[in-house]
């Protein structure tokens, strides 16, 4: 026969393990829908260059970096496609474009590696495209410092950027900003992914408990239960040791048979003289 200790200890982790179960699946279960029903606007991170009072196409924007480990591209964008049609090595969307950004002290940092035309074929950004239905054509980063060679930018300074094509006329822009809608694509995933784990946590605990469980009862088939230890009474009657000295002090004592108290033997031949 098994140990019953044992059996009862390994089936009841198997019956736990089992029981936990039920909340693991239903937090997965919640994390898989939340992630399912995902919506998430990435218009709101687009941004047109705005006619202003001069009557020219420019936008101003404000580098942050609040964890000072660097920030994503604002991408700059024009209408196109990503096509070469002669062959020439760049784009024919932003052919023969420059870009010029002021900063909001009125200096042009055009040079100073604040953003960068990317129009050769070499440096391609199709491969970034956020949206490939959008018509727009990303051709370039404005405050990249997220990367091993970061952009000169400022945190909390102001710049104001400013499209023109070959023959000195302003070409209207999209920016987008890579930066804040990674932020918030992470924050809307989040809830769902964090259910997912603490769900994929508690099924490992509760799939090691059980077959924890299970080796315990089936260790405890082929044990036996260990028979009680025997105890030998032995009875020993109150008072033993004063009954023994009671018996002791009883017993008569011996005398010599060769002599008494009339004298000796020798005594007794005289007087029959």
């Amino acid at each position: 026969m098994g140990n019953r200790a044992v059996l009862t200890t390994g089936a009841v982790l198997c019956v736990l393990s089992l029981v936990f179960l039920i909340p693991t699946a239903l937090m997965a279960n919640e994390g898989a829908e939340n992630l399912e029903g995902l919506e998430f606007d990435t218009s709101v991170f687009y941004f047109d260059s705005i006619i202003s009072k001069n009557s020219t196409h420019e936008f101003t924007l404000e580098y942050i970096d609040e964890d000072g480990e660097g920030s994503l591209p604002w991408i700059l964008m024009v209408p196109g496609d990503y096509s070469d049609e002669d062959g020439d090595g760049f784009l024919d969307a932003c052919q023969d474009l420059v870009l010029v950004v002021h900063n909001e002290e009125g200096q042009n940092l055009s040079e100073s590696d604040v953003g960068k035309i990317y129009c050769s074929s070499e440096k391609n950004l199709s491969s970034e495209e956020v949206d490939s239905s959008d018509g727009l054509v990303d051709i370039g980063h404005i405050c990249h410092t997220f990367r091993d060679d970061p952009q000169n930018c400022q945190v909390g300074m102001r710049y104001t950027i400013a499209l023109y094509n070959g023959s000195g006329n302003q070409v209207p822009f999209t920016l987008y900003d890579s930066d804040a809608s990674t932020i918030a694509l992470i924050g809307s995933l989040a809830g769902g992914l964090s259910s997912l784990s603490i769900a994929g946590l508690g099924g490992l605990l509760s799939c090691c408990g059980f077959l924890v469980g299970t080796i315990v009862f089936i260790f405890g088939l082929f044990i036996g239960t260990p028979l009680p230890e025997e105890s030998v009474f032995v009875y020993e009657p109150p008072n033993s040791n004063l009954n023994n000295h009671a018996r002791e002090s009883a017993r008569p004592e011996s005398k010599s048979t060769g002599s008494s108290d009339m004298g000796e033997w020798w005594d007794d031949s005289e007087n029959i003289d």
